[in-house]
């Protein structure tokens, strides 16, 4: 029961947080609308924030409905940690509107809320959703895009020292890529090709892909067409009749370019590259893939 109280007063302060950071970098944009690089940025974590939000709400009334028990909470709530937060943001929201918000102030306050350990919690809960059903795991992904988005703002307007404290913040996800082909060397060619861009598995046919798919998310999936017990095209419309979203996940990777088989993946939209194919064409096709 003690865990339980503990469980909602955690996901009632996380929604008075997330829309208080959502208001704050809604402002924010506007009084920075000069600076255009700078707004978008605010607007994207505004949208982020919302999403956030979202997740927590969906957690919460998923347990509710299920009956099922709350995520173990192995601390206790802080409540001065977030008036800590809550108030840094009325303040700077405050000076949003005195106009007198400075960008530094502004990074700061950003800084004292993403790395504060209220974001250490709702990972927490983030991973304990993902654990219990497969609709939280693109929320998993997304919030692994939301630290990287920051990153990669903050590399481009040489804020170092508070990109040392972004970068230390623990990753929710790492993308995962499956490789599917019957042969064994072109597998291990493809691990070694997206060693440096996420983890890998691998299926050697169709079917077992598939089975790999019903357990896992996958970010990208390579394939090969010509394949035993199942061929590539029948795997993908399996795939995506089951699963919609992966419509724009797969890269074909075949040497099976005959009249046909290419007016099907033109028409349907598919990547695919013909082998053999240089390394650099698979890895800048990855690449496009895995930042979306």
């Amino acid at each position: 029961m003690e865990e339980q109280k503990n469980f909602d007063e955690v996901v009632d302060w996380l929604i008075k947080l997330e829309t208080s950071a959502r208001d704050f970098y809604r402002a924010a944009a506007t009084h920075f609308k000069e600076d255009a690089l700078l707004s978008e940025f605010l607007s994207n974590l505004a949208m982020d924030e919302d999403m956030h939000l979202d997740i927590i709400l969906k957690g919460s009334e998923l347990i509710k409905k299920s009956g099922g028990q709350s995520p173990a909470l192995a601390f206790a709530p802080d409540a001065g940690q977030m008036n800590e937060c809550i108030g840094a943001l009325e303040n700077a929201r405050q000076k949003v509107k005195a106009s007198s918000l400075t960008k530094e102030e502004l990074l700061e306050t950003a800084a004292t809320l993403e790395f504060s350990e209220w974001n250490d919690i709702f990972i927490y809960i983030i991973n304990a959703l993902k654990s219990r059903s497969r609709m939280f795991v693109p929320s998993a992904v997304n919030l692994e895009k939301h630290r990287s988005y920051i990153i990669r703002y903050l590399e481009k307007t040489g804020n170092t020292a508070i990109l040392e404290k972004v970068s230390s913040i623990p990753q929710v996800w790492t993308e995962k890529i499956l490789l599917v082909d019957d042969s064994g060397q072109i597998r291990t060619l493809l691990k070694a090709v997206v060693a440096n861009m996420a983890n890998t598995d691998t299926a050697d046919d169709g079917r077992n892909a598939l089975e790999k798919v019903n357990e896992n998310y996958f970010a990208v999936i390579v394939s090969d067409v010509d394949m035993p017990n199942m061929n590539g095209i029948e795997f993908y419309k399996e795939a995506v009749g089951k699963f919609p979203r992966l419509k724009d996940r797969f890269l074909f990777f075949t040497a099976k370019n005959d009249d046909q088989t290419i007016k099907y993946f033109t028409d349907n939209g598919i990547r695919h590259l013909i082998k053999p194919a240089p390394i650099k064409d698979i890895r800048q096709a990855l690449k496009s893939m895995l930042g979306k």
